[in-house]
């Protein structure tokens, strides 16, 4: 069994790519870069993969978290004070062409986790301490713009609630979500609502 860490990859990703790195074969710069694999990608920010990039990055950003670059393989997506948090993301209005918006449907599945064991034995669970729920809510195509974060609306739940009320539920649609009651608001409570919840968490285990 290869043991990630003998491969060095944490060395590898400690200095993230800036844009302008050109690629090159063997000792010969080509005419392209980073940059250009980005926006060839990761350009369509409606697309539901990059949409849940897109929601992890947004909420980094809300909670002022200073980080490089995404880590993929961890428990949870994020960590703000010593909490953790998981990001999930919907929309009415997706990538394909449709014939009527979709319905807001959030992941909230348990999962296995294990970053030193590879068969991941362990029972599933929800890893996390909060759950912030993005749900990119413009219904107008003329209008649509995930860039404008006034088109985002953020439901902030702690995972203890999850557990509580739906048990080992794998997904929970927009009505179901408000029903557990959770946090409503816009990009710029996001922080104080995240905090205040996390300072409520931390005070029940006092």
């Amino acid at each position: 069994m290869v043991n990630r860490k003998n491969l060095a990859l944490d060395k590898l990703f400690k200095t993230p790519y800036r844009g302008n790195e050109k690629f090159s074969d063997s000792d010969r710069n080509l005419d392209f870069t980073v940059l250009d694999f980005w926006s060839w990608s990761n350009s369509n920010l409606l697309e539901n993969t990059i949409r849940g990039v897109l929601a992890e990055f947004i909420v980094a950003r809300a909670l002022n978290i200073e980080t490089d670059s995404r880590v993929e393989w961890e428990s949870t997506d994020l960590s703000f004070e010593e909490v953790k948090i998981e990001v999930k993301s919907s929309a009415y209005i997706q990538a394909w062409e449709q014939k009527k918006l979709s319905t807001i449907q959030f992941s909230i599945a348990p999962t296995h986790f294990d970053n030193t064991h590879p068969d991941f034995k362990q029972a599933p669970k929800r890893h996390s301490d909060i759950y912030i729920f993005c749900l990119f809510k413009e219904t107008d195509p003329h209008q649509i713009n995930p860039l404008d974060l006034s088109q985002w609306e953020f439901f902030v739940l702690a995972t203890q609630t999850l557990n509580e009320r739906v048990g080992a539920q794998k997904s929970i649609g927009l009505n179901s979500l408000k029903n557990l009651d959770p946090k409503i608001v816009q990009y710029d409570r996001l922080q104080s609502t995240v905090r205040s919840i996390s300072s409520d968490l931390k005070n029940e285990q006092l």
